[in-house]
């Protein structure tokens, strides 16, 4: 029964996190439960394309749930870096991804290539934070 309790309050301190990032939906607009876990991929994208979330377990979908419009699933967008570009990512985002991560007690892979986002995920989620981009 304890273990239940954490396990919900760990799903509470996630969907505050992430109603920091995402707009929650009207439940007339949302998945059922049902209809989210049978999704093969579900994965929203904030309005500036800047930070992309995949849920990778039943338990995340349904986190994920409140934030995510039927009918409207976010596709990992393709960037093409020619290598005349300086990359940079937004710390405060950064932060915001490691925070919800932390409250998993999973330990995070962080991945960052020269020609793609950084990519931060743990066994429930991976997040896609895109580059800042200047000529300098």
């Amino acid at each position: 029964m304890v273990i239940n309790k954490m396990i919900l309050t760990n799903e509470l301190k996630i969907k505050t996190k992430l109603n920091k990032l995402f707009f929650e939906i009207d439940r007339k607009d949302r998945y059922s439960e049902e209809e989210i876990k049978s999704l093969p991929e579900v994965a929203i994208m904030d309005k500036t394309n800047v930070i992309m979330i995949i849920a990778k377990t039943e338990e995340s979908k349904i986190i994920m749930a409140p934030f995510i419009k039927r009918n409207r699933m976010s596709n990992i967008p393709t960037i093409v870096y020619d290598g005349s570009y300086t990359l940079s990512y937004n710390v405060d985002y950064m932060i915001k991804i490691l925070q919800i991560l932390g409250i998993t007690f999973e330990s995070c892979k962080i991945s960052m290539l020269k020609d793609s986002p950084l990519t931060l995920e743990n066994d429930s989620f991976k997040f896609f934070l895109a580059p800042r981009v200047s000529n300098e």
